[in-house]
């Protein structure tokens, strides 16, 4: 099933929390080129996944990117760790943020490097 993504919508919703198109492509994590044909409405066959993480980074319901007509995609379910995690940023300033996603990247490197050293050690044996 193909489901049409209105670009109009994702490209207001995003101008009004004042993000380059980069910005959205950082936080929900789908490529700034996909996110440029989906606002260019050049984008005709949408995955769910992305459809969901533009609308978890938007702060919206997946039914309201969508053209009218369109079935309703269902939307993930709501981690409450996440959505904490996510008013506490709200909360944040700019630099507070920058600082947040470093560390968050951080941990994630650390637990990839960790992953990559048990493997070794598994081929090692």
């Amino acid at each position: 099933m193909d489901i049409l993504i209105d670009g109009d919508k994702i490209r207001v919703l995003r101008q009004k929390k004042h993000w380059s198109q980069n910005d959205l492509a950082r936080v929900s994590g789908v490529f700034q080129g996909a996110i440029s044909r989906l606002e260019a409405n050049r984008q005709t066959n949408t995955r769910a996944d992305t459809l969901i993480a533009v609308a978890r980074a938007l702060g919206v319901r997946t039914d309201e990117l969508l053209v009218d007509g369109t079935p309703p995609v269902p939307d993930e379910p709501s981690d409450p760790q996440i959505d904490v995690f996510m008013h506490l940023v709200e909360d944040m300033t700019t630099e507070e943020r920058a600082s947040a996603e470093m560390f968050v990247r951080f941990v994630l490197d650390q637990r990839k490097k960790a992953a990559r050293k048990k493997r070794r050690q598994k081929k090692s044996v």
